[in-house]
């Protein structure tokens, strides 16, 4: 039985920590994680079963990601998976069924998801731009006459909505 007093050790699993939304999201899970919890610990091991490139190296930090050196687990299951099938990564995901884990983007099992919806959140903060604060900049004719033809389908929609 684990001591209560004890600070837990958390290891986030995910592709890469040098660039895009990973850079920001793991350094601020390590800030809350070591205020709160413990030891946070990353392993940015590049896509699973990777066999075309460098990434395969990659893999083997995931070999440390055990209940011996953890208490619970993160996975960013979406960046990891690459063009895994959904079984592939439900296989790899069933090395840690021994310590508890959540998943961000791509649910496994039974166990807590994060999700979050990029394409709905962007469209929310397009149609806030367009339709309340009026304000739209288009660059490109193509676009404007994309726009145009999608706004006078959905414009009714946006409005009854509001």
């Amino acid at each position: 039985m684990k001591d209560a007093s004890k600070k837990n050790k958390i290891g986030f699993i995910l592709r890469s920590i040098h660039f895009g939304s990973s850079l920001k999201l793991w350094r601020r899970l390590s800030n809350y994680a070591t205020q709160y919890s413990g030891s946070f610990f990353v392993f940015p091991g590049g896509t699973i079963d990777e066999q075309k490139n460098s990434e395969k190296f990659r893999n083997e930090i995931y070999k440390l990601v055990n209940s011996e050196n953890l208490d619970g687990i993160i996975s960013w299951s979406s960046s990891i998976g690459g063009e895994s099938s959904s079984e592939e990564i439900e296989k790899f995901h069933s090395n840690f069924n021994n310590i508890p884990f959540i998943t961000i983007g791509r649910k496994i099992g039974n166990n807590i998801n994060v999700s979050f919806d990029a394409y709905s959140g962007m469209k929310e903060l397009v149609l806030h731009f367009c339709v309340v604060l009026k304000i739209i900049y288009l660059q490109m004719r193509d676009l404007k006459v994309l726009w145009m033809h999608w706004r006078k389908q959905n414009l009714n929609l946006i409005v009854q909505k509001n």
